[in-house]
């Protein structure tokens, strides 16, 4: 099982990672224009290709 994680990984391409990261922080910044408050509902309007 371990190693078909370690594969898993492996296979995730860099353009993902790089998207997830920056999704990330898009995130970050929302929640703290939000007052750290709930702002999921607000992520398909930013990131409409994320299924939040």
């Amino acid at each position: 099982m371990k190693e078909r994680i370690r594969q898993a990984f492996k296979s995730i391409r860099l353009e993902t990672l790089q998207r997830v990261r920056q999704d990330f922080v898009k995130r970050l910044h929302i929640c703290a224009e939000q007052g750290r408050n709930t702002f999921e509902h607000l992520m398909c309007k930013i990131l409409p290709y994320n299924k939040v």
